[in-house]
């Protein structure tokens, strides 16, 4: 997280980069990725699954064989 807001605070002002910031931990489940069993790792694991599977169907079919 410290390199994602430092970067929005580079690119923007301190208070768009902190809105940006928590909207990133509350509205995009980030702040889930560094709970304890990662909740939100798996979230956004399930969701690229998904986006691959309807988008690359035949790497999709490829990674479940591997």
């Amino acid at each position: 997280m410290n390199s994602i807001t430092g970067s929005l605070l580079f690119h923007s002002e301190e208070v768009i980069a902190f809105e940006l910031t928590l909207r990133a931990l509350n509205d995009y489940h980030v702040k889930e990725v560094h709970m304890p069993k990662l909740p939100g790792f798996y979230h956004h694991c399930e969701v690229l699954d998904a986006l691959i599977d309807k988008n690359l169907p035949t790497l999709h079919s490829h990674f479940k064989t591997c």
